[in-house]
């Protein structure tokens, strides 16, 4: 059983778990540079963009998991949807902002090849 749980919770596990620990970070930010304080800006509006691109089920599930702090059976009484509906959408939608994350991480490095 302990092999199949730990095969189940990698199989969950995605690049984007952490996006809560950053998320808190840019909520709540700490004393820091102005260099830091411009890069955590630039950061949180390709974050936010991201979110918004989502379409509508998903960015309001995603919001309400990694902004608003609530359980995915919280968020199906919210949406009066089946919990199983709101774990979807939180799939899909973590899978579609990681695709553009990771395409504008691209585009960026392209960039800065391209200037050095």
């Amino acid at each position: 059983m302990a092999y199949n749980w730990e095969r189940r919770r990698k199989r969950r596990q995605s690049p984007l778990d952490g996006l809560d620990r950053v998320i808190g970070r840019l909520v709540n930010p700490l004393q820091r540079s102005p260099e830091q304080q411009a890069e955590m800006s630039d950061v949180q509006s390709q974050v936010m963009d991201a979110i918004s691109s989502l379409n509508v089920n998903q960015r309001i599930v995603v919001v309400l998991f990694y902004l608003n702090a609530l359980n995915i059976k919280e968020i199906a009484v919210i949406l009066e949807c089946p919990v199983g509906t709101v774990k979807s959408r939180l799939h899909y939608g973590r899978e579609n902002l990681r695709r553009k994350l990771e395409a504008k991480q691209q585009t960026f490095t392209e960039m800065a090849c391209a200037f050095a």
